[in-house]
């Protein structure tokens, strides 16, 4: 088909619509006992905040949410979640909104889904709203009433992660992580899987507080200590501001035995936060207040300094990573697990060869989470709990201009 007649050889297009605000009524049309979703690509410049809102919702359906950031297919990592899971929030012909902050550059994709479960019929009609803070473009709608590839739904997002306590004799340290929090959002910590005979202190503390201050989960300057020995706990505080909050998993030395212990943690939410991850290790309190961080047992040489060396401090050493390339290359090449543990126990202590043997498990299940998987250090049950690589980015652009 020939376009209109022009002037020389202009071969030009008008350029694409850009929009701070992009509305669009859309509707399903499911097949039978599937959730099916529209798709809509949006480009979206470094820095701006999307909100995605569904409202005018039809058809007793209940809506589901999806946002994939430019490297993660349908199906993949949502980052509205945390998960693979969308985002469900609300009944029948209910509407939702949410919102995700400086996200990087790229093209997004945004699924908007009916529930087969929870909808009635096959069929309802909805109205799609984005809006940014700065312009963005549309790219299209590549999928209409396609299956939903997640696998599953749920409301809430989470960040989870694993650590461990290396205290000095007579000291209860604690780890401090930051998360990015909105004014009469509420957020809980968890914390499990708790090893060392260790007994959990938790606290959290508002923008600006310091350590030594009113902790959120107590209403006081003392730790939150609910439980006993290598217990699970968890407790939950309303953000008072908009800002970054800090909250400290502790480990008591007084309840506990020894000076090292392991623990999983699982921060959760209504809505997206951002997550800085580690900001203080094995820092010190007495009781509440915090010292100058402690120093650590491995330089980055690997040599092998302090207090003592853990089965962690070990594997994250040159001799330890011989250890895990041993046992990839003898699994590569086909050997089966008891004679494998048999040989290695030879050369090494049983609880370190169990150990590497599970963190080399964990590395070859995470390759499809993580692109560099064979360097990460964790054991087949904190892969479960530990964020995929696309949301990890996401929160580390949170933080990335914050100093030591």
């Amino acid at each position: 088909m020939f376009g209109p007649a022009g002037c020389g050889d202009d071969d030009s297009t008008d350029p694409p619509t850009d929009y701070l605000i992009y509305e669009v009524d859309g509707a399903w049309d499911c097949a039978t006992s599937e959730s099916c979703q529209d798709v809509y690509e949006i480009d979206v410049p470094e820095g701006a905040t999307l909100t995605v809102r569904v409202t005018g919702v039809t058809g007793a359906s209940v809506p589901r949410i999806a946002l994939h950031d430019p490297d993660t297919e349908l199906g993949g990592i949502n980052l509205l979640t945390g998960t693979t899971q969308d985002r469900e929030c609300v009944g029948q012909n209910q509407g939702d909104e949410v919102t995700v902050a400086d996200v990087e550059e790229g093209v997004y994709k945004i699924a908007v889904t009916r529930d087969w479960g929870s909808s009635a019929g096959a069929a309802g009609t909805y109205h799609l709203t984005v809006e940014s803070d700065l312009r963005f473009t549309v790219e299209g709608q590549p999928v209409l009433d396609g299956n939903s590839l997640a696998p599953g739904s749920r409301c809430g997002y989470s960040v989870s992660g694993f650590d461990y306590w290396a205290c000095d004799t007579g000291e209860t340290c604690q780890d401090v992580y930051a998360v990015d929090l909105v004014a009469g959002q509420t957020v809980t910590v968890a914390v499990t899987d708790i090893t060392g005979d260790s007994v959990p202190r938790l606290a959290l503390f508002a923008p600006g507080v310091p350590l030594s201050g009113t902790n959120l989960f107590t209403g006081s300057n003392n730790d939150r200590e609910c439980v006993g020995q290598d217990a699970n706990d968890s407790a939950s505080a309303t953000a008072t501001v908009t800002g970054t909050y800090r909250f400290v998993i502790g480990r008591d030395w007084g309840s506990s035995a020894g000076a090292d212990g392991t623990y999983s943690y699982t921060v959760s939410a209504d809505d997206p936060f951002g997550f800085g991850d580690l900001q203080d290790d094995d820092i010190t309190c007495s009781p509440r207040a915090a010292s100058a961080p402690a120093s650590r047992k491995i330089r980055r040489g690997g040599a092998m300094t302090g207090t003592g060396d853990t089965l962690v401090d070990v594997l994250i050493s040159p001799a330890g990573e011989g250890l895990l390339a041993r046992i990839a290359e003898a699994t590569a090449a086909g050997t089966a697990p008891l004679p494998l543990q048999s040989a290695l126990r030879r050369d090494h202590p049983a609880d370190l060869v169990r150990l590497a043997l599970r963190v080399a498990e964990a590395r070859r299940a995470a390759t499809a989470k993580f692109p560099d998987a064979g360097r990460l250090l964790f054991t087949p049950e904190l892969l479960e709990q530990a964020t995929a690589h696309p949301v990890a980015r996401h929160r580390a652009r949170r933080f990335a201009g914050c100093g030591p």
